[in-house]
């Protein structure tokens, strides 16, 4: 007697503490005490099966005990957004109080105080218990054939159980259901719709600026990550992704996502590492290995740029390399591939080159680009639109600019440039860049003048009648017989601004060494030797032409190498990103990408966007293939004191490490603005469904009701200053947050 009455104490004083534990959100405590107060009770003599209760002997006093810990577990579990645990426990506790109400309804007197006591506990108990059944069901997404068992039914049983506080829940829920079922049968996801989540600007459509050239590195999307923020050591965030160590599903569905793609540096930089590395695969994994790449940008015309450079890469990378001569073939696209990517103005007989592309393009339907692209039919009609307006537009009309106003007031080069930046090989294009603000033309490209002027001035001082007589003529060249780039100019931005656009700073002869040189399978010999490596210090003996010949005919090689192989599918989507990434989340199975690539449209959405919209469709992160999103702060810079500051205005969230706690995502890099990109990942293991740190109710609540303000109070910031905030987010963005929150991070 004396042992069970301690017993009794021992599980009293667990249980209690248990649910302070409880109230105080601290769920994994609180499971911990709850199990030992039911091993207090001593072992249960039907062991782990609770459907052989029927054969127990304990007093149904203790079973009803032992019914409260499962149904406190599953609370628990519940809280901790672990439904099927919860579910688990939760039909435990129904079994043990079914068993208890047929054992006492059939021999309990009804006078019985301690019987009735007992009996309306049990009741109580069995209806929160069938109600959080179903709450796991939802929540946790239950699958189709399951969905009655675990949803409907526990539902219905609370609808006509007598008590009217159940009743009504169980009956709106089960409307609720069913419209969320007509809805997703109809159109999967409608009933999730909202109105649009970006807030419109005071200042003007930022969200459709023309990036015809961009900003960041050419960087591959396989490389390893940055420098990660806790490293001493310089190590990087996350190690490159290798195509000979990728497990098997991975090899055959690698997905890169490129949103704002602008320039689409990021694209050729992956190319030439995918190559590098496809070239050195195994035959059976060479058949195994499939890669996708999704191309996607706000403006149509930038896109139309990107597919235009494909087209003259795919005739680039058919060809022989013979950049040293120029009256080939393979030199003359070099020179076209040039200007179509660096120049604002260019020789006439590349703007004949170009047209005539453009020409046979629009001729075909652009069927060259179909065979390697995969775009919808609507997207496909506005490109070629575009296209169709760069053929057919005369300069000085239809928003299209002169030579002269181009080079009067749409282009500069900055002169701000490091010690270094200009390597020996390139002094000449870059003082011909400075002095002229156009692109040296290659020897032998474009006449006599430009031939003397390598011949003449490559071993002088920049100083003197000569420098001046010679730049003085090809000023006047360029004006009178140079064309303008047609795939510079984007229509309806130079509408926008009425034909005065803002003026574009750029040195892209500074930039070809820093910017476009440095990743994995770029380094390789003109030859078209894939075993010859070239190291840095040959490329500084290299001028311009010469080192935009590298990047971009290794590009074309690994473009047409990797098209013919069937092995690299590449997909265009016009339109904003986190449409995309909705619309991605809607499909059944979700695609999922190792790598996502943003520049700084974190300035435009917003960073809490990103989060809802886009990251759901990163891939889960593992030794072997480490996932990330790329994306940083370019625009607003010098408001931020540091990258948590940052944060804390774009989603609320006091502390970057509180982004683990309530989004899920895990910052990997330096707490800095000024670093050139932002990596996030996803704060998951891929043995486990989720890691997420857990999150209070009243923390929940705290972010969120200081989001909602944020969203509708956004900070004063002056539109004029150089540096500004966008401040994108809207109540649509707040409801979205809601969405994600339950839906993908399965809170409660």
């Amino acid at each position: 007697m004396a042992s069970s009455k301690l017993d009794n104490d021992q599980y009293d004083k667990l249980k209690e503490k248990g649910n302070a534990f409880f109230q105080s959100a601290r769920y994994l405590e609180a499971a911990k005490n709850y199990i030992q107060a039911y091993q207090a009770l001593g072992p249960d003599d039907y062991g782990e099966d609770y459907r052989h209760v029927h054969k127990t002997k304990e007093a149904h006093a203790t079973v009803y005990k032992r019914a409260v810990i499962a149904s406190n577990m599953s609370n628990c579990e519940f809280e901790m957004g672990k439904y099927i645990t919860s579910t688990e426990a939760a039909r435990k506790c129904i079994f043990l109080v079914d068993y208890i109400l047929e054992k006492e309804a059939s021999a309990t007197d009804e006078d019985n105080d301690d019987s009735k006591s007992l009996l309306t506990k049990c009741r109580s108990l069995k209806l929160k218990n069938l109600l959080r059944r179903a709450r796991c069901g939802i929540y946790g997404s239950v699958k189709e054939e399951g969905f009655h068992k675990h949803v409907t039914e526990p539902l219905q049983i609370l609808s006509t159980c007598g008590d009217t506080a159940y009743e009504k829940r169980a009956n709106r829920m089960l409307d609720q259901v069913q419209l969320a079922r007509r809805g997703e049968t109809k159109n999967a996801h409608d009933w999730l719709e909202l109105p649009p989540i970006h807030r419109s600007s005071l200042y003007g459509s930022w969200m459709g600026e023309y990036y015809n050239y961009g900003h960041d590195n050419a960087t591959s999307a396989l490389e390893c990550g940055y420098i990660g923020k806790d490293s001493d050591d310089g190590e990087p965030a996350c190690e490159a992704i290798l195509l000979e160590n990728l497990p098997k599903k991975h090899l055959s569905n690698l997905s890169v996502l490129f949103g704002g793609v602008g320039d689409a540096r990021h694209v050729y930089a992956t190319l030439c590492d995918v190559n590098r590395q496809f070239q050195s695969l195994g035959e059976a994994k060479k058949k195994k290995f499939r890669m996708t790449m999704v191309l996607n940008d706000i403006n149509a015309t930038v896109l139309a740029r990107d597919l235009i450079m494909m087209a003259a890469l795919l005739r680039l990378g058919s060809l022989a390399p013979s950049f040293g001569e120029p009256n080939s073939e393979a030199f003359r696209w070099a020179v076209t591939v040039q200007y179509l990517f660096f120049g604002y103005v260019y020789p006439a007989s590349v703007h004949d080159r170009v047209k005539s592309l453009m020409g046979d393009l629009l001729a075909e339907d652009l069927a060259t680009l179909k065979n390697v692209i995969h775009a919808s039919e609507g997207d496909w009609t506005r490109i070629r639109g575009i296209v169709s307006y760069w053929f057919h537009a005369e300069e000085g009309k239809d928003y299209f600019p002169t030579t002269a106003l181009a080079l009067d007031n749409f282009f500069k080069v900055h002169t701000r440039l490091r010690e270094g930046d200009i390597s020996r090989g390139r002094d000449l294009d870059s003082e011909f860049l400075l002095e002229v603000n156009a692109i040296l033309p290659p020897r032998g490209s474009a006449g006599e003048l430009y031939d003397q002027i390598w011949g003449d001035m490559e071993d002088i001082d920049y100083s003197g009648e000569q420098h001046e007589r010679l730049f003085r003529e090809a000023k006047e060249d360029i004006r009178s017989s140079w064309r303008v780039n047609r795939i510079m100019f984007c229509p309806r931005w130079t509408k926008f601004f009425e034909g005065d656009l803002p003026v574009k700073r750029f040195h892209p002869v500074a930039e070809i060494g820093s910017c476009f040189l440095h990743s994995q399978g770029i380094m390789e010999s003109l030859s078209g030797d894939n075993t010859t490596a070239l190291e840095l210090s040959d490329v500084s003996s290299m001028n311009f032409f010469e080192c935009s010949s590298l990047f971009f005919w290794n590009t074309a090689r690994a473009l047409v190498n990797l098209s013919s192989e069937g092995v690299v599918r590449f997909e265009v989507n016009i339109g904003s990103v986190t449409d995309l990434g909705r619309s991605i989340q809607e499909e059944r199975p979700v695609r999922k990408f190792h790598r996502i690539f943003l520049s700084n449209i974190a300035d435009y959405i917003g960073l809490l966007s990103i989060f809802t919209e886009i990251a759901p469709l990163l891939h889960i992160p593992s030794q072997l293939v480490p996932s990330f999103i790329q994306t940083n702060v370019l625009l607003n810079t010098q408001i931020w004191h540091s990258y948590s500051h940052y944060v804390y205005s774009a989603t609320g969230l006091l502390y970057v490490e509180d982004a683990m706690k309530f989004l899920g995502m895990k910052y990997m890099s330096h707490d800095s603005v000024w670093i050139h990109q932002n990596q996030w990942t996803r704060d998951e293991d891929e043995n486990k469904s989720h890691v997420r740190r857990l999150v209070s109710r009243e923390e929940l609540s705290d972010w969120l009701h200081r989001l909602l303000l944020q969203s509708i109070l956004p900070p004063m910031r002056d539109p004029f200053e150089p540096s500004f905030e966008a401040c994108p987010m809207n109540v649509a963005t707040f409801l979205r947050t809601c969405v994600f929150c339950v839906k993908v991070l399965k809170q409660p």
